[in-house]
This record gives C-alpha cells, sequence and structure tokens, in this order.
C-alpha cells in the first residue's frame, strides 16, 4: 500500500495503542517540530490550541519555516519524483524536512514519519508556512492532497490573538475519530509531555 493508505490500514504499527495516548501521539508529532526549531534556536515562541468542540488543533511555532523548493524523492516503489519539499516532509511517507544531518543533532521527533502520521489519520490537514519571503500552503483531507503547494497572500491567524503570524509554521487537523478509541486526550498530557 501507498501513503496514506499503509498508515491508515495499520495505524497501530505507526503510533501504538488507538486510545488517548494514541490520538495525543498524532498531537505531540506537530509540536515536536516545534521544539526541534527552539532547541535549534530559530524559534521563541509557540502554541497549541485545542478546541474539543470542532474536534481542531492547530500547533503552530515563529520558527524558520518548512523548505518548500522542489526536491527529488524516490517513492516506497523507488520511482523518482520531483516534488516541493512542503510536500515531501508531510505527505509522502519516509522523507523528511530536515534535509541535512546537522538538522537532527536536536531533533526529537520519529524522523522523516511524525507529520505525515498526523496527516494521514486526520479529516483535514492544512499547513501554512513562512519560508523564502512569503507564506505557503498545502491541504489535505484523509491524507490525500487536496490542495497543492501555493503562495498565500497572508500568514494564518493565531486563535490567541486574532492577529496574523508573521513567521513560523502553522498547522491544524481534525484528528479521523473513528480510528481512535478515545474522542479526546486530557490536555494535562501537553503539560506532562513539555
Amino acid at each position: 500500500l501507498q501513503f496514506p493508505e499503509n498508515v491508515r490500514a495499520k495505524p497501530s504499527l505507526y503510533i501504538g495503542p488507538l486510545g488517548e495516548h494514541g490520538l495525543f501521539t498524532i498531537v505531540r508529532e506537530p509540536l515536536d517540530n516545534c521544539v526541534d526549531e527552539a532547541l535549534a534556536h530559530r524559534c521563541t515562541g509557540m502554541h497549541v490550541h485545542l478546541d474539543p468542540v470542532n474536534n481542531e488543533y492547530w500547533v503552530m511555532d515563529n520558527g524558520s519555516g518548512i523548505p518548500v523548493k522542489p526536491i527529488k524523492v524516490k517513492d516506497q516503489l523507488g520511482k523518482e519524483h520531483s516534488v516541493s519539499a512542503l510536500h515531501a516532509s508531510v505527505g509522502m511517507l519516509n522523507t523528511s524536512g530536515k534535509f541535512n544531518d546537522e538538522a537532527y543533532e536536536v531533533s526529537r521527533g520519529a524522523h522523516g514519519q511524525g507529520t505525515k502520521i498526523t496527516n494521514a489519520l486526520s479529516t483535514e490537514f492544512e499547513v501554512f508556512t513562512f519560508r523564502d519571503g512569503s507564506w505557503w500552503t498545502i491541504a489535505y483531507k484523509q491524507g490525500k492532497e487536496t490542495a497543492q503547494v501555493a503562495k498565500a497572500k497572508q500568514g494564518p491567524p493565531n486563535p490567541f490573538t486574532g492577529k496574523r503570524q508573521t513567521k513560523g509554521t502553522w498547522v491544524r487537523f481534525k484528528p479521523e475519530l473513528a480510528i481512535f478509541k478515545a474522542k479526546r486526550f486530557p490536555s494535562s498530557m501537553i503539560s506532562t509531555w513539555a
């Protein structure tokens, strides 16, 4: 199976138990990327917004953004493709947004898998990132691309301040609750994790 069907067919292979901890795992993966940015001194702030009413999660930072330029990657069958680095980092398995070994010196995520698993197990998944002087966006439903990488006119709103972000990365997703045994996880898990 290709992505996202391989993840959706056997989600426990990628995130473990499908209860509260599994749900927390797909929230934690984009958070790990924010922490990586902070550990590398490229980020001074991050926010997590949990909306249990709409089953929506927002994770954002003010870091250096995800690369967007075209790169060459091989799919699971060994076929080479030229794709945006943004798509490769969130929408293709066994690829990464960290394109050199130095980037992993301060990394704590599931290298090469992470946020893609969040994408595959969400009904909606959207990314805005500020890179190379512009905002860029991409969107998915159940791990399948619905809007290709494109320049955005402005940054996304910060749910805490209402102001538009001026840099960093913003990820919004809705976990597909039919996959999980839990419908939400205790927010205290985030403070314990941090």
